[in-house]
């Protein structure tokens, strides 16, 4: 949390998701090849010190990744205040998630070249994150910006089946070359999109 005379004051990001799997496939890293290895070594910091940290560094962590990766930025009408440490971890992962699946996108659409190596980068990324899930979402913190839906709780079995099934589908990525990615990517963009509808409030 950042401070301005003592007092805590929120994280301010965007809280709107894509609807669709047209939208969830086209958000990637567009054009910007920059953006596209920024997104990558912030992905690889999380995962690396995500579980070695307090979760005051954590929190602090996720703050750094999303700052730089731009995540703060929205217009006006979609922005909302995050005031609680672990729904700031979950955005944080859920939005690497999203990178991850928008770069494999658009290299499945041809929108962007086919590179095996982020590719490969892209699917380690969604396995790891696939695994935090269920722990992400254990406990339920009363933070207003939070899309989370009660359902998550009060239908725990059913939640964990769909985090597993969203591991299931990011292990059987294939990324050694553009056909195998068309192949394979749909699965796990079913399995987020069908958690998101079952478990996500609309924002």
């Amino acid at each position: 949390m950042q401070t301005t005379g003592g007092a805590h004051q929120p994280l301010r990001t965007k809280t709107r998701e894509p609807e669709g799997k047209d939208s969830a496939v086209g958000h990637g890293t567009g054009n910007n090849g920059a953006g596209s290895y920024l997104f990558y070594f912030c992905s690889i910091i999380w995962n690396h010190v995500s579980s070695r940290v307090t979760p005051t560094q954590r929190t602090l962590t996720a703050l750094v990744m999303m700052s730089l990766l731009g995540l703060g930025s929205a217009n006006a009408e979609d922005i909302i205040a995050v005031e609680h440490p672990q729904v700031i971890e979950r955005i944080a992962l859920m939005r690497s998630s999203k990178l991850a699946i928008g770069t494999l996108g658009a290299m499945a659409s041809g929108r962007e070249r086919f590179d095996r190596a982020r590719a490969g980068i892209a699917r380690r990324v969604l396995i790891e994150n696939t695994r935090q899930t269920a722990g992400k979402f254990r406990r339920n913190p009363d933070d207003p910006a939070s899309n989370a839906s009660p359902r998550i709780w009060t239908q725990w079995g059913s939640f964990k089946i769909q985090t597993k099934q969203a591991r299931k589908a990011a292990k059987g990525l294939n990324t050694r070359n553009l056909n195998k990615l068309r192949q394979t990517l749909p699965p796990m963009i079913n399995a987020c999109l069908s958690c998101h509808q079952s478990f996500r409030k609309n924002p």
